[in-house]
């Protein structure tokens, strides 16, 4: 079983530098809530897409599973899709931490969410200077429920 184990995070400031490499995403959702979350990816420039799927969160953990789809499939998986985010995403690394770092388009636009995964709940990270409040919580800022109810029209 394939485990997810994560924590979110605002910035408080931009760590990367306009030759920092990113992926540009495109997210598209099939299924969004209860009890699973399932989802299309594809890396347009990369040609390369991923099916996942996502069970509850318990704590900061959950089952994830994450499937290499044929790029043709995802093209005719995303006119499925009942939402939609893209994003681009950014790896910073920081002592000896991989924080995913993304930054949201259209309704989205001007939300950055760092993310660090960990081998499990109690592993030791440091906090890199420009992290700001966790929102691992907080389901709002989930990717699933942004693509449903943008973040601009809450905060």
């Amino acid at each position: 079983m394939a485990l997810e184990i994560e924590r979110k995070f605002l910035i408080k400031s931009i760590p990367w530098s306009d030759d920092t490499p990113c992926q540009k995403l495109y997210q598209g959702y099939l299924g969004s809530n209860s009890p699973a979350v399932i989802r299309v990816r594809a890396d347009d420039q990369a040609r390369q897409a991923w099916l996942t799927i996502k069970g509850p969160v318990q704590n900061i953990t959950r089952e994830e599973f994450e499937y290499d789809i044929p790029w043709e499939d995802s093209l005719a998986l995303r006119k499925m899709c009942h939402h939609v985010i893209e994003k681009t995403r950014r790896k910073i690394h920081y002592i000896d931490q991989i924080w995913e770092l993304d930054e949201f388009h259209g309704d989205n636009q001007g939300l950055i969410i760092a993310e660090l995964e960990l081998s499990d709940e109690t592993a030791v990270w440091v906090p890199p200077p420009w992290i700001g409040t966790e929102i691992t919580h907080d389901f709002r800022y989930y990717n699933n429920n942004l693509a449903s109810i943008p973040w601009t029209s809450w905060v």
